[in-house]
């Protein structure tokens, strides 16, 4: 995988359209368990577990393990 650009921006705002759009696609994932992304130009965080041993720290320590994939613009 190459190096991908990141911006990281001062603050961030809290989106009623982007939760929205978030809550939608969740939900069409959680009924065919198909972890792809959208074509929207929105990104996602993506992660999967299964069965009983894995806890919401799983998915952001293996979100944050992709820390290495991203070029940070300043």
């Amino acid at each position: 995988m190459g190096i991908l650009p990141l911006t990281i921006t001062k603050q961030s705002k809290w989106s009623r359209r982007h939760a929205n759009f978030a809550s939608s696609w969740a939900h069409q994932r959680k009924e065919d368990s198909i972890s792809i992304h959208s074509t929207s130009d929105y990104g996602e965080n993506l992660f999967q577990g299964s069965g009983k041993n894995w806890k919401p720290g799983d998915a952001v320590a293996a979100w944050a393990a992709e820390k290495v994939c991203y070029a940070y613009n300043h």
